[in-house]
């Protein structure tokens, strides 16, 4: 879930970037403009962050532990969305 304004600024930019055929799927052109990624409200940000640290879940038995912002950024954004709704 993300802002209305967020989705209207940076779809019509992804939809371009994907018509120019240069990039597999949206993962891979994410990869390349990390710009144009959606803020998300969901655990995604913790997946993220997690691959980020290097963490492989088909290998690796536990997960590294997050930062105290990466918590906080997590926490801030569940509380955005309970402010929603």
């Amino acid at each position: 879930m993300c802002t209305v304004e967020e989705w209207e600024t940076k779809y019509p930019k992804i939809e371009a970037e994907m018509k120019t055929g240069k990039y597999k799927d949206v993962s891979a052109l994410l990869k390349a403009k990390p710009e144009l990624k959606l803020k998300e409200f969901s655990k995604q940000y913790v997946r993220d962050a997690l691959l980020e640290m290097g963490f492989d879940p088909t290998k690796d038995k536990s997960a590294p532990k997050l930062s105290d912002d990466q918590v906080v950024e997590c926490a801030y954004r569940y509380i955005h969305i309970y402010e929603m709704i």
